[in-house]
């Protein structure tokens, strides 16, 4: 249908018979459309979004280097559940036996990458600004800046991983579904809610900022 949809077009827009008029109408006509238009407007979505976050955080905590480390996690948990996705629904990860969720299907419908990219930098930042509004809140309380980033780890990890086990089993109910985009959001969901979960907000924040040390609070 799509290859007999792009025939038409290609006729429809030589001038071999400029004096008539044609439309083209259908489901699959409307669905390329909506293809078409989503993923033209989606660089500049991606660009204003994480500038957007960048922005935020920066205001947060008054830190361009706790806003540039943010947006670059968050990116990177974005990064390489797509990698994920491809791998798995693509490239037939887990071989012939796989269960029909995570078999092989040609690829990640087309919905799945805009769609999840919003949801998963909505997670990714949210748990973001409350550890790191906690580690501004010790810092200006006086603290190291080791120290404060030790604390707020500690004090915000079992409500940062209480909230992503809640949305990780949430998620993982689209597993039961038939629908084959509905399982591929789910995969990558879970994944990266576990992920940002445990090893984001967990390691590598922490790991990443407190090397930085009094550069963490520039241009403070």
């Amino acid at each position: 249908a799509v290859t007999w949809a792009e025939r038409c077009r290609h006729l429809m827009n030589t001038d071999r018979y400029p004096e008539v008029e044609v439309h083209l109408d259908g489901t699959t006509v409307q669905v390329m459309d909506a293809i078409d238009s989503i993923y033209e407007r989606l660089p500049m979505v991606l660009v204003v979004t994480m500038g957007c976050c960048l922005m935020l955080v920066g205001l947060l905590t008054k830190s361009l280097v706790f806003a540039v480390c943010s947006v670059i996690l968050i990116g990177w948990t974005i990064i390489v559940i797509f990698g994920l996705g491809v791998a798995v629904y693509q490239d037939g990860l887990l071989g012939p036996g796989a269960p029909a969720q995570l078999a092989k299907t040609g690829g990640l419908a087309w919905m799945v990458p805009a769609l999840i990219f919003t949801v998963v930098l909505g997670l990714g930042l949210d748990y973001d600004i409350f550890l790191l509004g906690r580690i501004c809140e010790y810092r200006c309380q006086g603290m190291g800046d080791r120290e404060s980033i030790a604390k707020g780890v500690a004090k915000t990890g079992p409500v940062i991983t209480s909230a992503g086990i809640i949305m990780a089993v949430a998620f993982s109910g689209l597993m039961l579904s038939d629908i084959p985009m509905l399982n591929q959001v789910s995969l990558l969901l879970v994944v990266a809610v576990i992920l940002d979960t445990f090893f984001i907000r967990s390691l590598a924040t922490p790991a990443v900022h407190a090397p930085l040390g009094r550069f963490n609070w520039w241009p403070r």
